[in-house]
């Protein structure tokens, strides 16, 4: 039953991008709508959320404090519950004419070593994870999204003067991986003129709706972002059954950093998508 009605969400997925305006510089927007959809929406985020949790539990379990209490974690889980997931999508052909995908896994709000508990009076970086290589698999296809200070960025030179998009350039879920990508292309990791799916837990912001146009006009990339509607206290359904997920998943966390220290956790990284 799992394996067929993940190819019905797939095959609705297929239709939503196929039917889709394919000109260079496009950016369409997908409400997800249908239980197709919306089965695909939720293992692509959960999937993305998963990966930086195992991120943040290695982290954790390095630098957090000595005794694990659940307690220690509520300030961390309820800043974690609101954040904003988002798993890009970059497909290319390759020199030899294979299809390529890499993932680039976005999360908003501060990075797990600034969200965490840690020491008094070490100093910690909102916007990018100090030594993040140590702490998420990033291994093809899948990317940490991340944004380094002082980096030269087309994004960021082109909404430098936009005051509303001043907090989104660092936190936003989307800008994270939006700038990953384009420091991919810059380094010769992947080409321009690729094509973007990206899943996204709820509707872009305006500043990063101005990121998507900015990005598929400077790098020839036809994006269709797909979110879900916009989460509701007391939503039903599966907005809801999303958000439940990320809760029962940070419920556990102090004991995912316990078992971290004891090494009962073997290495799991996200599948290809």
């Amino acid at each position: 039953m799992t394996s067929f009605r993940s190819f019905r969400a797939a095959a609705a997925v297929a239709l939503l991008l196929t039917s889709s305006i394919t000109v260079a510089g496009t950016v369409k927007y997908i409400e997800v709508t249908s239980p197709e959809a919306m089965l695909a929406a939720k293992e692509n985020l959960v999937s993305t959320f998963k990966y930086h949790l195992r991120g943040a539990q290695r982290y954790a379990a390095a630098h957090g404090p000595a005794t694990t209490t659940e307690r220690a974690y509520t300030g961390f889980r309820m800043e974690w519950a609101k954040a904003t997931a988002a798993q890009v999508k970059y497909r290319w052909i390759d020199s030899t004419g294979r299809p390529r995908t890499t993932l680039y896994h976005g999360l908003s709000g501060r990075v797990a070593a600034a969200a965490l508990p840690h020491e008094a009076g070490v100093a910690v970086p909102s916007f990018d994870m100090p030594d993040w290589a140590q702490y998420y698999s990033d291994v093809n296809p899948n990317v940490y999204a991340r944004i380094p200070d002082g980096e030269h960025s087309i994004l960021e030179e082109s909404m430098a003067g936009d005051s509303t998009a001043r907090l989104g350039r660092g936190y936003d879920a989307e800008m994270r991986a939006l700038r990953t990508i384009e420091r991919d292309i810059l380094a010769g990791n992947i080409p321009r003129g690729g094509v973007i799916a990206a899943w996204v837990s709820q509707p872009p912001c305006q500043a990063c709706r101005k990121a998507f146009q900015i990005f598929s006009d400077a790098y020839h990339v036809n994006i269709h972002v797909i979110h879900l509607p916009a989460y509701e206290p007391g939503a039903t359904g599966d907005v809801r059954l999303f958000q439940m997920t990320k809760n029962r998943m940070l419920r556990d966390f102090h004991l995912r950093v316990e078992n971290e220290r004891a090494g009962k956790i073997a290495d799991n990284f996200c599948p290809r998508m």
